[in-house]
C-alpha cells in the first residue's frame, strides 16, 4: 500500500512537464527529478541554456560559474510549480580572492497535499494524508586555472520523503569553463548529480554542453545556448537557446526557447526581467509549456556587497 500511495503521489506532481531547464519530470527511470528544476531565475528566463554564464546562480548548472564571482552575494527564490507545490531556493556566495568562488545552497520541495489510504490490521482501508517533500543541500566551489580555463565542483545532501519515510544519498555537480581570449565567446560543459540512489533509483543526472556570445557595451546583449542529455534515457536531448539585452545597466530583458527532443509536446517559450538598483537585483521568469497544467512562475532577490 505504502508503494501505491508514492505512486500516487508522483502521478500527481512529477508526470507535468515543466521544461526549459526547469526539468520533465516524467519519463525515464531515474528518481527526483526535481534535483533538475532550474533555481536560477535569470537562467530560467532566458530558456534554461546557461551552463556557459557566471555567477552565484550557476552553483547547480555549473559551478564553475562560481570562479567569476566578485564581493559576498546573498539570493532567495521562489518558484510556483504545479498546482499547489513550490519550490524555494536560499543561496549564499563569497570571493575568497580573485578568480575563486564558493557557494553554498539551499532548496526547499514542497509537493502538497496527497490523499491516499492504506490497510489496518482488520484488512480495512484506512484514509491517510501526506505532505511529500524534499531538499537539497549544496557546497560548491570554482576557480580559475588560468588560460581562460575555470572548473567546479559542487556537493550536495539530499534527502526526500514521499509517503512518510525518508531517503536521502549524496551527489556532485562537475563542470568546465573556456573563455576565448579577446572575444565575448564561452564555452562550457558539466555534469549532474552524479553518484548515489535514492529509493532504489538512480538520480536525474544532465549532461550540458553550451556556450555563450556577450557582445559587450556598444550592444548589451546576451546570448546563451545549451545541449542537454539525460543519462538515464537515451532519446532525452533538449535544445535551450536565450538571450538577454541589459537597458541602462539596470534593466535585463530575457527570452529563451526549449525544444525537447523526447516529448515536442514539452517544448515551449520563456520569458524574463531584472531590474537592478545599486547592490539589489529583482528578477522575475515565466516559463510556457502548452499542454501543461499551468505555466511555472519564479521570483528571485539577490544583494552584492563588495
Amino acid at each position: 500500500m505504502k508503494a501505491a500511495l508514492q505512486t500516487l503521489t508522483l502521478g500527481l506532481l512529477l508526470s507535468t512537464s515543466l521544461q526549459a531547464g526547469q526539468t520533465d519530470f516524467g519519463g525515464g527511470s531515474a528518481g527526483a527529478r526535481w534535483l533538475n528544476i532550474n533555481t536560477s531565475v535569470r537562467s530560467a528566463g532566458m530558456g534554461g541554456g546557461t551552463s556557459a554564464l557566471s555567477g552565484l546562480d550557476t552553483q547547480s548548472l555549473n559551478p564553475a560559474g562560481l570562479a567569476s564571482l566578485g564581493g559576498a552575494q546573498a539570493s532567495l527564490g521562489h518558484s510556483i510549480l504545479v498546482q499547489d507545490a513550490s519550490l524555494e531556493h536560499l543561496g549564499a556566495g563569497y570571493s575568497p580572492m580573485a578568480g575563486t568562488g564558493a557557494a553554498l545552497g539551499f532548496d526547499y520541495v514542497r509537493m502538497g497535499t496527497v490523499d491516499g489510504f492504506t490497510v489496518d490490521s482488520t484488512n480495512a482501508l484506512v484514509p491517510v494524508s501526506y505532505s511529500p517533500y524534499a531538499y537539497a543541500l549544496n557546497l560548491g566551489a570554482g576557480h580559475d586555472f588560468g588560460m581562460g580555463v575555470a572548473g567546479g565542483l559542487n556537493l550536495k545532501y539530499i534527502n526526500q520523503n514521499l509517503d512518510g519515510t525518508g531517503a536521502s544519498t549524496f551527489a556532485a555537480d562537475l563542470g568546465a569553463q573556456y573563455k576565448l581570449e579577446g572575444t565575448g565567446f564561452t564555452g562550457a560543459a558539466s555534469i549532474s548529480d552524479l553518484g548515489g540512489t535514492l529509493s532504489g533509483s538512480s538520480l536525474a543526472s544532465l549532461i550540458r554542453i553550451g556556450g555563450a556570445y556577450a557582445f559587450g557595451e556598444e550592444l548589451p546583449l546576451t546570448l546563451a545556448a545549451d545541449l542537454a542529455f539525460d543519462r538515464s534515457y537515451s532519446s532525452s536531448q533538449q535544445l535551450r537557446i536565450g538571450g538577454e539585452y541589459i537597458v541602462q545597466n539596470a534593466l535585463g530583458l530575457r527570452a529563451g526557447y526549449h525544444y525537447d527532443g523526447a516529448d515536442q509536446t514539452a517544448s515551449g517559450v520563456s520569458f524574463g526581467a531584472g531590474i537592478k538598483y545599486d547592490w539589489l537585483n529583482v528578477d522575475y521568469a515565466m516559463t510556457v509549456v502548452p499542454n501543461a497544467i499551468s505555466s511555472l512562475h519564479q521570483i528571485s532577490l539577490t544583494a552584492t556587497l563588495p
